[in-house]
C-alpha cells in the first residue's frame, strides 16, 4: 500500500514538474517553484537506492516507459529491470513515505529557506544556524550527527532549474570546516539529465573533510551540458562529527578551468603497469 500511494504521488508530482518546466523556468530571485519541490521530493524519496534502481524507477514509473524500453536504456535484461524495481518499490515501502514525509524543508533543525536535509539515514543528522561565529562575516550553517551508531550519511541540498548555467563550465565553491569527523564529509554537486540520469558528479570522496580541520574553501566545477535538467548541491557528511560550512558561491568559469567530474572518462588507457603514484 504504501509503495502504490507513493508511487502515485511521485508521478503525479513529476508530471506536474515536466509541465511547469516547459511553461517557464523560474526566477531566482524567489523561492523554488513547485517544480523544484516536487523534483527534491522524489530525489529524496529515491535516496538510498543504487544509480541503475533510481533510473529504472523513474523511467518507468514516472517516465511511462514499459520494462523492454527501460532495459534497452540500460543496456540489461528486463529480469534485472524488474529486480530494480522490486528493490525500489521495498525501498519506498520500508520508509511508509507518503506526501507528508516526502517534504523535508523544516527536518532535522531550523529551516531555511530553500535547503532541505535528506541523504541516504537524514534522521541520524541534523543542521543548525551556528549563532555564535561567522566565516568572514558570513553567516555558518552547521551540519551534525546525532546518533550513536550512526549509518549511511546526510546533506543538507538543494536543486534547482539549470537555467544562465546551461550550456557552461559552473564552480560550486564554500568554505568547510571538520570536527571530530570519523567518517568524512563534503561539498558535493551533481548534473542531472532526462530520466533522473546523473550526467556529471564530484562529492569530494578523493579528496574529503576528516576528523577536525581548519577552515578551508573547496572547489566543485563541472560542464552543465544541454540535456540537463536540474543541478543539485550541498554538503554531506557520513559518520559522527560535525560540518561547518559558509559562503557558498556559484560562478561561470572558463573552460581554461579543469573540472573535477568524477563522471569523466580518459581519453586515452593510462597506468596499465600502476607505476605511476
Amino acid at each position: 500500500m504504501a509503495s502504490n500511494l507513493a508511487r502515485s504521488d511521485l508521478r503525479r508530482k513529476e508530471a506536474e514538474s515536466r509541465a511547469l518546466g516547459r511553461l517557464a523556468q523560474p526566477s531566482y530571485e524567489d523561492a523554488p517553484s513547485e517544480s523544484l519541490v516536487a523534483r527534491a521530493a522524489v530525489d529524496h524519496a529515491l535516496a538510498g537506492l543504487s544509480e541503475r534502481q533510481r533510473r529504472s524507477f523513474v523511467l518507468h514509473y514516472l517516465e511511462d516507459c514499459s520494462v523492454e524500453q527501460v532495459a534497452n536504456e540500460l543496456g540489461v535484461s528486463q529480469g534485472t529491470v524488474k529486480q530494480h524495481l522490486h528493490r525500489a518499490r521495498s525501498h519506498l515501502a520500508a520508509m511508509a513515505l507518503t506526501p507528508e514525509a516526502a517534504d523535508t524543508t523544516e527536518r532535522g533543525g531550523r529551516g531555511m529557506k530553500s535547503w532541505f536535509l535528506a541523504g541516504s539515514h537524514p534522521n541520524d543528522y541534523e543542521h543548525e544556524v551556528a549563532e555564535d561565529e561567522t566565516y568572514e562575516a558570513k553567516r555558518v550553517v552547521r551540519v551534525r550527527c546525532t546518533a550513536d551508531d550512526p549509518s549511511g550519511f546526510g546533506t543538507l541540498m538543494q536543486m534547482c532549474d539549470p537555467g544562465e548555467y546551461l550550456e557552461r563550465r559552473v564552480r560550486f565553491s564554500g568554505a568547510a570546516r571538520g570536527t571530530d569527523v570519523t567518517g568524512w564529509a563534503g561539498l558535493w554537486f551533481r548534473v542531472d539529465g532526462p530520466g533522473a540520469r546523473m550526467l556529471a558528479f564530484d562529492n569530494m570522496q578523493e579528496r574529503p573533510i576528516k576528523g577536525s580541520t581548519e577552515w578551508q574553501r573547496h572547489d566543485l566545477v563541472l560542464d552543465v551540458v544541454p540535456e540537463a535538467t536540474a543541478l543539485a548541491y550541498g554538503v554531506l557528511l557520513a559518520g559522527a562529527g560535525e560540518v561547518d560550512v559558509a559562503d557558498f558561491r556559484f560562478e561561470v568559469v572558463g573552460d581554461d578551468v579543469p573540472t573535477t567530474d568524477r563522471k569523466t572518462r580518459l581519453p586515452v588507457p593510462e597506468n596499465l603497469d600502476f607505476s605511476q603514484d
